[in-house]
């Protein structure tokens, strides 16, 4: 080696600076790389390469406003092991407001005395709003070489920017109100460029709703739900609420957020209603007057409906919230509104049908005037109301005195009791009362219902003129009764054969009956329920024993009894009586209908021929006839038929008996 660089100097260090530049120039190609982005450059036994992460620490990706973490090594590669010298090491930042450096970032040279040692340099930047995407740095680094001298290497590095983006709307009924139901609408969208997972809701009002949506959201996509929520009569109003949306760009820790409000606007309608009549007291022939004022006490605009048919009022009033409205009405009075006047009126109020609310409220309100001067009233009740002829109705009848003189004369007629009169005083002083209390006997004759009107007059004291009063009660007339038969059958009966009864009951009156029906013979004892014209039947079987001759004669009762709910203690009796005659003796056959015997035919006359002589034909022998009342047959119907057959017989055997002696007289002849 020293023979070579002293002969030839030149080439040998031409020679070793060729070989150097191949290697080094295949270490370059060979180089490492930052994130998959280039080989580091190299210069002679030198490299470089830089490692850029975002928030996450891991990968090369971050948002505007994020801090990015870079790592910049310069490490020794000479494969001849020389000692290098590392000047300076930098990083310029390619931002779209400019470039910055972060100038030289070794605090004083280093030496990587062999191969494979290395220096680290780290720096953050933040990523500016509207930077490139991708942002592009560049490091760079200085040194010496033993061998070649200086040396200079750069290494471009880019950092993915990402546009994560959320948004949320929520929507809701515009107005409601204390008890009603609000339903907000939460719709959660992924308005940015990449996936986002760990997605929460939450609401103000609603509390976590993040179990409703799912844990991530592709970019573009978009999640919607439905949630109700009823107001109460706590809540603020305006009712304002608001729902957040969180969630992270899939890979990375950053947090995007949204957020949206609703606001109801929430109403409180009501309204109040008074009633004043005057003057009080007021006298018959004065004008009365009703005064009704409604006031809309709430926050929003009420129809309402006002109805008082005592006072003529009928119409429909919009009231704003505050606003307030009186109506008026006035008449006479007459005998007829004694002793006092007294009458509600009602209001029913709608809310406004832009709102959307089907809310109804109602109010009332009730006053009452006396009528002054002379008054008589009256009542009259009846006890029972229902009843029956044959009974009797007690008629309580109270007079009253409603006014404010003394009333003389007092007459008391009844439709139906007649005069009263002397059952009362002849004066009754104001506020007064005297009642008495009259039997009636109902009549099968009086109508139903039985309507009676007692009528009451007087004058006032020391004047002609009349005050009267009526009043009626009503009675409603019933009319039970029933129908009872009892029916045995077959008649006769034969002793070993079965007999049954039949009991039919009919209601024929106007009102429900208990019946209680009762037969020892035929075994029957039960109670039944008839309504007003109603029947049921009642039937018992059994067999007839020796026991029952001659006859089996008996009778059913029945008992009938109101519905206890109408008060009336009758009792209605029934019976009837059925009797089949009994016999032990086998029933005669019911004879079957004799024939009537064809007639024979006239014989024709033959001509005269030689006619052999007839064999006699021997005569049959007579049919033995069964025992009367027997027979193969049975009883009955068996003699009639052997009757029939010997008849028959008998009346063959004459016909050929005519036959043969015309055969031999024709032959004598």
């Amino acid at each position: 080696m020293r023979k070579l660089f002293s002969r030839k100097p030149v080439w040998v260090i031409l020679g070793l600076a060729l070989v150097a530049a191949l290697v080094l120039g295949v270490m370059a190609l060979n180089g490492g790389d930052n994130q998959a982005q280039a080989v580091e450059p190299q210069f002679h036994g030198a490299g470089i390469k830089k490692f850029c992460v975002g928030p996450d620490g891991v990968t090369p990706k971050a948002r505007e406003g994020d801090t990015v973490t870079c790592t910049i090594r310069v490490t020794n590669v000479d494969d001849f092991a020389c000692a290098l010298t590392i000047n300076s090491i930098s990083d310029v930042v390619h931002h779209a407001s400019g470039d910055v450096s972060t100038g030289n970032l070794l605090a004083a040279p280093v030496i990587l005395p062999a191969k494979e040692d290395f220096v680290d340099v780290s720096h953050s930047y933040v990523v500016e709003v509207g930077d490139n995407d991708p942002l592009r740095d560049t490091a760079s680094s200085t040194g010496t070489d033993p061998v070649v001298g200086d040396f200079s290497l750069t290494y471009p590095g880019l950092i993915d920017i990402v546009h994560p983006e959320v948004s949320i709307d929520k929507t809701g009924d515009e107005v409601s109100k204390a008890g009603d139901e609000v339903n907000y609408t939460i719709e959660v969208c992924n308005d940015g460029e990449v996936t986002l997972e760990n997605i929460t809701v939450d609401d103000s009002l609603l509390g976590d709703l993040s179990g409703s949506y799912a844990d991530t959201l592709a970019p573009g996509a978009c999640e919607s739900h439905v949630f109700p929520y009823t107001v109460l009569a706590t809540d603020p109003d305006p009712l304002v609420n608001t729902a957040t949306v969180r969630a992270n760009p899939e890979g990375l820790t950053d947090v995007v957020s949204a957020q949206a409000s609703a606001e109801v606007d929430l109403v409180h309608p009501d309204f109040q209603i008074s009633k004043e009549c005057s003057p009080d007291p007021v006298y018959v022939g004065d004008t009365i007057t009703w005064t009704v004022t409604l006031e809309n006490t709430g926050d929003v605009t009420l129809h309402i409906e006002v109805d008082d048919p005592t006072a003529g009022i009928s119409e429909t009033i919009t009231l704003a919230p505050t606003a307030s409205e009186t109506i008026t009405r006035s008449r006479p009075v007459t005998d007829a509104d004694a002793p006092a006047i007294s009458n509600t009126v009602t209001a029913t109020a709608t809310l406004d049908p832009a709102l959307g609310l089907d809310n109804v409220i109602e109010r009332s309100a009730t006053d009452s005037c006396a009528t002054g001067g002379p008054c008589i009233d009256v009542t009259k009740e009846a006890d029972p109301e229902t009843s029956k002829a044959g009974d009797s109705v007690d008629y309580p009848i109270e007079v009253c005195n409603c006014g404010d003189v003394t009333l003389e004369n007092i007459t008391v007629d009844d439709s139906l009791l007649g005069d009263l009169s002397d059952s009362y005083a002849d004066t009754l002083a104001p506020d007064a009362c005297e009642s008495h209390v009259f039997p009636y006997t109902v009549l099968a004759t009086d109508p139903d219902p039985l309507v009676n009107t007692v009528t009451v007059q007087a004058n006032p004291e020391g004047l002609t003129n009349v005050v009267s009063a009526q009043a009626s009660a009503e009675v409603d007339l019933v009319h039970p009764d029933f129908e009872i038969s009892k029916e045995c059958s077959p008649d006769p009966v034969y002793v070993g054969d079965t007999i049954t009864w039949t009991v039919t009951l009919e209601n024929t009156g106007d009102v429900t009956l208990i019946i209680e029906v009762d037969d020892p013979t035929a075994d029957i004892s039960e109670t039944i329920t008839l309504t007003a014209g109603a029947s049921e039947s009642i039937t018992r079987s059994r067999p007839v024993t020796d026991a029952d001759v001659p006859a089996i004669s008996n009778t059913v009762t029945a008992t009938a009894t109101l519905d206890p709910a109408l008060g009336l203690d009758n009792v209605i009796e029934r019976s009837a009586t059925d009797s089949c005659e009994m016999t032990t003796a086998t029933p005669s056959p019911t004879p079957s209908p004799t024939p009537s015997p064809t007639p024979s035919p006239t014989p024709t006359a033959l001509p005269a021929v030689e006619t052999p002589a007839p064999t006699p034909t021997p005569i049959a022998a007579p049919v033995a006839l069964p025992p009367t009342g027997g027979g193969p047959f049975g009883t009955g119907a068996g003699t009639t038929l052997w009757t029939i057959l010997f008849l028959g017989g008998g009346a063959a055997l004459l016909s050929t008996g005519v036959l043969a002696l015309r055969g031999w007289k024709q032959r004598a002849e």
